[in-house]
């Protein structure tokens, strides 16, 4: 897949600044803030031999969290996300991603889900171009507050 179109990739920077600024807004706000170390994924797609050990690091505020891990493709990717909770252990994430070759900027939507400290993102094999296969992603959220007001 080529690169977005300029207002694609201009809407999706945007989206960006505002996730970004939305995070220090709750930051500013948030009464504890966790660390989280990304770990490993599996991809769906097993005759592609992406990288599965993805490891990186983050925060997460209140239900906002930014990172930075490798990827699949073996490069450095950035995230901002959203986490809506749909109940104590599931969720849906939206946010943006930086550092894939097939687009600079990429909207992200997915599923969470979490189990003590573990929590899994799952991104459905959606794309009909061969992309996206699907893949589940494992991260550690440590129980040690940051900081707290």
């Amino acid at each position: 897949m080529d690169n977005p179109k300029p207002y694609v990739r201009s809407f999706l920077l945007l989206l960006l600044v505002f996730l970004l600024l939305q995070l220090y807004i709750t930051v500013a706000q948030a009464e504890e803030c966790y660390p989280t170390v990304t770990l490993a994924s599996y991809h769906f797609d097993r005759e592609h031999e992406y990288n599965e050990r993805n490891y990186g690091y983050g925060v997460g505020c209140s239900k906002w969290a930014v990172g930075r891990y490798r990827n699949s493709e073996g490069g450095r990717t950035t995230y901002a996300l959203y986490n809506y909770p749909l109940s104590k252990y599931f969720g849906i994430v939206g946010g943006v991603v930086h550092g894939y070759t097939y687009s600079e900027y990429m909207p992200l939507v997915a599923l969470s889900a979490a189990y003590g400290p573990l929590r899994f993102i799952i991104i459905p094999p959606i794309s009909r171009d061969g992309v996206n296969q699907g893949v589940i992603g494992v991260q550690v959220v440590f129980p040690i507050k940051l900081w707290e007001y």
